[in-house]
């Protein structure tokens, strides 16, 4: 089935006795004009397989697409219908399409795919390759198209910014696994605790975290001010993730804030203990918490406007990195844990 700027409302016309119609379609082809869809259109096709943003049905369409790539602005919320489609097999994007390039957009709805669809399987942009073309006909002869195929992988496989410019990979890379990040937080909750020095394995995330007023003070995931550290860990022999879940340990660096004294205009001064924490996502250990370093408050400080209800040191990246340095390290071939 092919759908042409169809809207969600449309959807609703059509009566409860006509679902199970709309529910045995296996393969629909969806094109759309706009900068975005609302996925809620294709929520009633239960039974797809197989699910295609459409370049277009003309040659003229796959050209505007090949010259502006992926420019849809999709809301995750939206994009989540997707998950009610339980027989998805295939997701592809701009099949008909051979040379449109992959940008921003399109790398973070891949990411939430994957996140969402893992084993559901995708085209790669960019990697279409036309088949030996037939020999010419008679004189006036048309000739047919060369065919074409694509590479195909399932989302959980797919390297998305194997192919991207390097600054644009770290970047995105980055922000995906600030995602990881909270989640390996969450999972390590429920993990035993091992006293005694941590001892590294294979890929690190290595992640930084500054609390909100909320937060402060308390065993939260901060995420006010975050960093992922990559090529800015300086620290060449530990491997870092290439990928989202391409990593087998978790490295938290954070502030701990102890109440110093007061200030004469009231503002609250802390000292900061650099925290660092490690788990282990494989063996579901955390390590206890080091302290790498303690600042106390400064005796004066500037501000503009309003008085700040507290004052504290930064927490010291650089004596963290300095710890994470000298622990034990052991390069790890095993496969990407599952996070």
């Amino acid at each position: 089935l092919y759908l042409y700027n169809v809207f969600p409302t449309l959807m609703d016309d059509y009566a409860a006795s006509e679902a199970a119609r709309l529910a045995k379609v296996k393969s629909l082809s969806y094109y759309t004009e706009s900068t975005g869809i609302n996925f809620s259109i294709f929520s009633r096709f239960t039974g797809l397989e197989e699910l295609i943003l459409s370049a277009g049905l003309t040659e003229s369409t796959w050209n505007e697409r090949n010259s502006a790539g992926f420019g849809m602005y999709l809301n995750e919320s939206d994009v989540s219908y997707i998950k009610s489609l339980p027989n998805l097999k295939r997701f592809l994007v701009y099949p008909e399409a051979t040379g449109w390039q992959p940008g921003d957009y399109y790398y973070r709805f891949a990411y939430y795919l994957k996140r969402l669809i893992p084993e559901v399987e995708t085209n790669i942009p960019g990697s279409s390759a036309a088949a030996d073309e037939p020999e010419e006909g008679e004189e006036g002869e048309e000739k047919e198209a060369p065919a074409v195929t694509q590479e195909i992988v399932r989302f959980k496989d797919y390297k998305i910014l194997a192919n991207a410019d390097p600054q644009v990979k770290e970047s995105i890379l980055k922000e995906e696994l600030k995602k990881d990040a909270k989640r390996c937080f969450n999972k390590g909750k429920k993990f035993k605790t091992k006293k005694g020095a941590p001892k590294l394995y294979g890929k690190c995330l290595v992640y930084h975290g500054e609390p909100y007023s909320n937060q402060f003070g308390k065993n939260k995931f901060f995420d006010m001010t975050s960093e992922v550290l990559l090529g800015d860990l300086g620290i060449k022999k530990i491997q870092l993730p290439d990928d989202i879940n391409d990593y087998r340990m978790f490295i938290y660096i954070y502030p701990k804030h102890t109440y110093y004294g007061k200030y004469d205009k009231g503002t609250k001064g802390y000292s900061t203990q650099t925290m660092v924490a490690v788990y282990d996502m494989k063996k579901k250990i955390k390590y206890e918490a080091k302290q790498v370093k303690s600042e106390n408050p400064p005796q004066s400080f500037s501000y503009y406007g309003t008085v700040p209800d507290r004052h504290y040191p930064d927490c010291s990246i650089k004596a963290a990195k300095k710890y994470i340095k000298g622990l034990k390290y052991k390069a790890d071939k095993e496969e990407a844990q599952e996070i």
